[in-house]
């Protein structure tokens, strides 16, 4: 393939070779437009993106609740040494803005604040030489997946070790939804297993999550945009009225709380369900989704 990309080369006339580079040029000065970083300022502050501004007021509105927190457990069994995950821990904070972020509001707008610089630390635990682990790493996990944070200081995660013994851990992440999701934490729980040096000799970032927003407010300028913004419009605008559910009490408290209720399905019904999902080309969620819908417009008659 090689020699063959080559002898095409050779066969180029000179014009044609002025040509091919010119053409080359003007894509990468059409990607590097289109990937225009934030311009950076002295204050470091900078705007939220939608998706941040949208978790910024519900965390607000829902104040003292841990419900915007994603919270992973990862059992590793290796022996670890607590003075080198804290080092990449250090690395990895310094490597990356959005956990070195706070956020503040002035004059009824909002931004974001990246730090230069921040020292975490991992809590740890040891449950070694204790008898009932599981239930005690039950009770830790939970307690440190209900950390409440403040979106206006350092840090928006938390990060906890238990020892259950010598060469078996469990490592506890958990970060405010506003600077992480479900991606952030897989990547986050990876680095930590690097050494160190490693980590180092990859700090240079090409982009960070501002750039991001950046990006998200050019597009939201574009004609893209606003014939998406069209599409769904018309899209959802016949919607059905939101149905009123009965409730069985008034109360002005509300509560994210929910109840898990278990129904065993015989292995025939199973069969049955499964054989009639088959032959309608339907997936077990499509037909358990339209079950639940058709229970709901029956309490809301």
């Amino acid at each position: 393939m090689q020699n063959s990309l080559k002898n095409k080369l050779n066969n180029l006339s000179p014009e044609q070779i002025r040509k091919l580079l010119a053409s080359r040029k003007s894509q990468k000065n059409s990607a590097s437009k289109l990937f225009e970083k934030m311009q950076r300022n002295p204050e470091n502050q900078y705007p939220l993106s939608k998706a941040q501004e949208r978790i910024w007021f519900l965390s607000y509105l829902f104040k003292d609740t841990a419900l915007y927190n994603i919270p992973v457990a990862v059992k590793i069994r290796k022996v670890i040494s607590l003075d080198n995950l804290e080092l990449a821990l250090k690395q990895i904070v310094q490597n990356n803005p959005i956990l070195r972020t706070t956020f503040h509001e002035k004059s009824g707008k909002l931004y974001q604040q990246i730090h230069l610089n921040y020292k975490p630390t991992i809590a740890f635990q040891d449950l070694s030489n204790h008898k009932e682990k599981e239930k005690l790493v039950k009770e830790i996990a939970l307690k440190h997946s209900s950390i409440q944070f403040n979106l206006t200081q350092l840090p928006l995660f938390s990060i906890k070790l238990i020892k259950i013994k010598d060469d078996e851990f469990i490592l506890l992440l958990n970060l405010q939804h506003i600077i992480s999701d479900g991606w952030t934490n897989a990547l986050l729980s990876n680095d930590l297993h690097l050494n160190p040096k490693n980590l180092l000799a990859n700090s240079e970032k090409p982009y960070t999550y501002i750039d991001f927003v950046k990006w998200e407010q050019d597009w939201m300028k574009s004609k893209a945009y606003e014939e998406s913004k069209e599409f769904w419009r018309e899209k959802l605008a016949s919607l059905p009225s939101p149905s009123k559910f009965p409730r069985d009490f008034n109360s002005i408290e509300t509560s994210q709380e929910g109840k898990l209720h278990v129904y065993d399905f015989s292995r025939e019904t199973q069969q049955k369900i499964l054989s009639f999902c088959q032959s309608n080309n339907y997936t077990s969620f499509q037909f358990y989704y339209v079950c639940f819908v058709i229970l709901m417009s029956i309490y809301t008659q």
